[in-house]
This record gives structure tokens, sequence and C-alpha cells, in this order.
């Protein structure tokens, strides 16, 4: 869920994607007119879109404009009323977020705090969503590992081999989307079950 303070700053419309851009594999949260988004894919969005072009290679804030599209995507974006705002990106674990947020008004500094805060919280969460999506199994791995617990030790839990538990971490990760398993247990611990018991 997105914070009410982020809804009322970006009134003017949002897109925030979660996931591997590289792949395709993005969950979409928007608030542009369905008419818009079937223009952004069919006019090859992801791949021309300047707020994604900047979200894949950096981190943080950046003010866009649109002031003279010099392609189709961009004259069509300026027809829907996106004339200049806010591209922020951040990163957890190789998962990306990368939000464009289009606004007339400028944003003040507390304003892009806000954002920031919103945006990133929202982030977490998303992955946290993703983590309660685990079967009761790989939950019981997860917990294992955050205890402490080496592959040696969770394979002989699990009557596997040490091989098994390094392809089943590797297949948390796919779920989850993130590139390490740290970062798997701390979600799990914000999920609220990697040191409680499972059921």
């Amino acid at each position: 869920m997105i914070d009410d303070h982020f809804l009322d700053i970006c009134d003017d419309g949002f897109a925030i994607g979660v996931g591997c851009f590289k792949s395709n594999n993005i969950d979409l949260l928007t608030t542009y007119s369905a008419d818009w988004q079937n223009q952004y894919f069919d006019l090859g969005g992801l791949t021309i879109d300047p707020v994604i072009a900047f979200g894949t290679q950096y981190t943080g804030l950046h003010h866009w404009t649109n002031d003279a599209p010099s392609n189709d995507f961009l004259a069509a974006a300026r027809d829907h009323n996106l004339h200049k705002g806010l591209a922020f990106s951040a990163v957890i674990a190789g998962n990306r977020l990368i939000a464009g947020i289009s606004r007339q008004a400028t944003f003040t500094d507390a304003e892009k705090a806000v954002i920031q805060t919103s945006l990133r919280e929202y982030h977490l969460n998303k992955l946290c969503q993703r983590m309660l999506h685990l079967s009761s199994t790989q939950k019981v791995l997860v917990q294992l590992t955050a205890q402490g617990f080496r592959a040696k030790e969770i394979a002989f839990h699990f009557n596997v081999s040490e091989a098994t538990i390094k392809q089943r971490k590797s297949k948390i990760q796919d779920i989850i989307g993130t590139n390490n398993f740290t970062c798997i247990t701390a979600l799990a611990a914000r999920a609220g079950f990697a040191f409680n018991p499972i059921n």
C-alpha cells in the first residue's frame, strides 16, 4: 500500500514498477489512464522512457522535463499532460523500484523527502508480501538460516544434500526477486516469520 501523503503530493499521476526491468518481470502500480498505459507499451516505453533509462542506471531522485518531445513516445506522453516531474530509483539486493511522477508544480524539499520515504517503504513492503507466498517448507528453510544454522545442518534437518539446500535457496531468491539470501532473512524478519515458530 502506498502512503496517503505520497498520493496527495503525486495527484497529477505516477507509475511505480518493482522487479527486474531487464526481463520485464515487473509489478506495476499506476494512476495513469488505461489509454496512456496501452500507448506506453505500444510505443516501447520500457526501452525508450527517459524515466526508465535513468532508473535502470542510477538511484535517487532526478527531475525530468518534456518541453520539446524528440520522438513519438515523448510526444504521446506530452499529449497526456506529462510535461515534467520526478524519477526515483532504488535497489534492494538487485530488486529495483523505478517511479515516474508527473506534476506541473515544483516539488518542495519536504515533498521530495516524503516521496523517497514512501517509495522505499513501498518497495520493502512489496518484497515482504512476496515472502508471505513462500511454501511452509521454504519458510522453515529461511527461518533456520536466519537463526544461524549452516547449510550442512539445514540439509540434515530436511534429510537432503547441501546442494539441494543451495538450489532451494536460489529458488526462494527467484520468487522474491533478490540476488542474495542475507536480504531474504532480513525480509523474513520484517514480514514476521523469521524468528517465530512456523505452523
